[in-house]
């Protein structure tokens, strides 16, 4: 049934013989309330590639919520778990190159969509949220709650008014509901373009009681209690994957600035040092910087956070935990926050190198440009805390010796030497160490191996040496084996020279990296 659904879709739009559709879904309990805004109102929130679609001399921002059923990829049955979900869009009308569509302010949806596939393939606003839709008869209780960007929520009770009816060419309801194409802008200015088709809207006038909406304050403006209009509706979509629609503006190379990144320097040590004894603060720290307003980099965060996160709950980062791995930390902290103040002012270099690898990240975000600047400031922690180092318990020295050159072997699949394999090899190992994608959790991820606590002492040899010998852990010695130490000295050598971080080969004595030396 859902093939002749899409089929007729396809017809209806002369889409056949076009560029083929990835992703199926249907729609259901759809509700769009509508709010008209002054065009400076979004204008400001709108990135100027963009331009704001008005009605009237009007512009409108809508809250869609909606439940997701069946979603799925082309010829694939959906998985279930992952097919049918709540989510709540908010939206404002604009056009580019001709053609209408929508901008969203945000997208709540669950987090396996938020954290693995919705940023990265759709390069859309979806953050994390736990929602609940309810149905009574006609009329649905919908509840979204925001878990890691903040408290905002929405809540609300709807229900239909009257009989269903197609929107007319050239009415509001036309120009708010009928809209295939949904813009998003890179931070370097690419404007990216994801389309969609369905048959007409339906729609059903409605009621609504929003008992809280605090969506429109996090996107940085006020939305009146009541909308000015609501519809209720429900169909069947198909979507492609985005394409790039305009590659936008190349930032051009700009000189340094000393004084301003002396500022930025010292405003991110004071900043930091603040919160030195707070690890929760570091990772607030940290998940802003990924999720600052306008930036489309949130994923890129997805691996460095979940080792955060690990680290807070071994303790390493609390006062009273190791001052090597707060260091190490602390730099690369200070580093990415001038960076990004550079950023945000307008500057697009600097004289510090592990400042201008998180500019260049900013500038044109990418695998390879985040790990070069993660890792140069990974890899300057670990140079110049090496007298901290010494004072770790042997154990820890190993743990830290394998995490870097994980890491390390991370970025030389993602950013190989020029002379490396064939081209599908290539990309089936940036997919792998992509720093966006859950895979390279398991690739850098070897904690699981030693105890979860801090410090290590000499009783905890004999426990990772028992988990050394269990299934897992003979996989992680084959994988060290084959992939890390046989190749250890290629490795440090062209991440070194990648870097411009000579030292690092320093580390590596008799064709295996040792740390602390």
């Amino acid at each position: 049934m859902f093939h002749e659904i899409v089929e007729e879709i396809e017809q209806h739009f002369g889409l056949a013989g076009t560029r083929p559709w990835m992703v199926s879904q249907r729609w259901r309990h759809v509700m769009l309330a509508h709010w008209p805004v002054p065009p400076e109102v979004v204008r400001g929130l709108v990135p100027e590639p963009l331009e704001i679609d008005t009605y009237a001399g009007g512009a409108w921002v809508s809250a869609v919520a909606m439940k997701m059923v069946d979603l799925h990829l082309r010829d694939l049955p959906p998985v279930p778990g992952t097919s049918d979900f709540p989510e709540l869009n908010l939206r404002t009308y604009v056009r580019h190159g001709g053609r209408a569509g929508v901008y969203f302010f945000s997208i709540d949806a669950p987090g396996w969509l938020t954290d693995h596939v919705a940023q990265l393939v759709f390069d859309m606003p979806y953050l994390r949220a736990d929602a609940t839709l309810a149905t009574d008869g006609d009329h649905v209780q919908f509840d979204s709650r925001r878990l890691d960007a903040g408290s905002a929520a929405f809540v609300a009770h709807y229900g239909p008014l009257g009989p269903a009816y197609v929107t007319a060419p050239g009415s509001l309801d036309h120009f708010l509901s009928e809209r295939y194409s949904a813009f998003a802008v890179a931070r370097h200015g690419a404007v990216m373009r994801s389309d969609l088709r369905h048959a007409p809207w339906q729609l059903r006038p409605a009621e609504v009681a929003i008992t809280r909406n605090t969506v429109a304050q996090a996107a940085s403006f006020d939305l009146p209690a009541a909308p000015a209009r609501v519809h209720l509706g429900e169909t069947d979509a198909i979507a492609w994957l985005p394409v790039v629609e305009s590659r936008g503006d190349t930032v051009p190379a700009s000189e340094p600035d000393p004084d301003a990144e002396r500022a930025a320097i010292a405003d991110a040590t004071r900043r930091v040092d603040d919160i030195a004894g707070d690890p929760d603060a570091r990772f607030r720290l940290r998940f802003a910087f990924y999720h600052h307003p306008g930036a489309a980099i949130a994923p890129f965060g997805s691996s460095e956070l979940a080792f955060l996160r690990w680290e807070i709950q071994r303790g390493v980062l609390a006062q009273a935990g190791s001052a090597w791995w707060r260091a190490v930390n602390r730099g690369l902290l200070i580093w990415a926050e001038a960076a990004l103040a550079l950023h945000q002012r307008g500057t697009a270099a600097a004289t510090t190198p592990e400042v201008a690898r998180w500019l260049e990240f900013l500038r044109a975000p990418s695998p390879v440009r985040w790990y070069r600047a993660h890792n140069a400031s990974i890899v300057r922690g670990y140079l110049d805390q090496m007298d901290l180092a010494r004072s770790e318990h042997e154990l820890e020295q190993r743990l830290i010796t394998i995490i870097l050159s994980r890491v390390l072997l991370a970025q030389a699949l993602v950013d190989p030497p020029a002379h490396h394999g064939s081209s599908l090899e290539h990309e089936l190992e940036q997919l792998v160490a992509d720093p966006r994608l859950p895979a390279v959790d398991v690739l850098v991820h070897v904690p699981d191996l030693y105890p979860g606590h801090y410090p290590l002492v000499d009783a905890d040899a004999a426990a990772v040496l028992d988990r050394l010998r269990s299934p897992e852990g003979i996989l992680v010695r084959f994988f060290d084996r084959e992939l890390v130490i046989r190749h250890q000295v290629e490795l440090y050598e062209h991440v070194a020279e990648v870097l411009a971080i000579p030292e690092l080969m320093t580390l590596v004595q008799g064709g295996v990296a040792h740390y602390p030396l």
